[in-house]
């Protein structure tokens, strides 16, 4: 990126000195005129909306999830897959 701004202004300052003109910063001005914005095809579509079911994590299976155990971990669980869901 630096080797290209001081190619860009080696490039000018040999201009100058070949016209034998001074350099003005006037006759550099360049005026931008934004082209108008057309986004592709694949762009114009919304992403889909992220599904609950995607990030809802295993809820403790057998007798002794059914007997409370592993609640604490679950809903630990829960807790971090809700913040990645929103």
């Amino acid at each position: 990126m630096t080797e290209h701004d001081v190619d860009q202004l080696a490039g000018l300052l040999r201009e100058a000195v070949q016209d034998g003109r001074p350099l003005s910063f006037d006759g550099l001005r360049q005026h931008f005129v934004p082209a108008a914005f057309a986004p592709s095809k694949s762009r114009t579509k919304p992403a889909p909306l992220p599904r609950w079911g995607e990030y809802e994590p295993e809820p403790p299976r057998g007798w002794l999830g059914a007997l409370g155990f592993g609640r604490r971990s679950y809903d630990a669980e829960v807790e971090a897959a809700r913040k990645r869901f929103d």
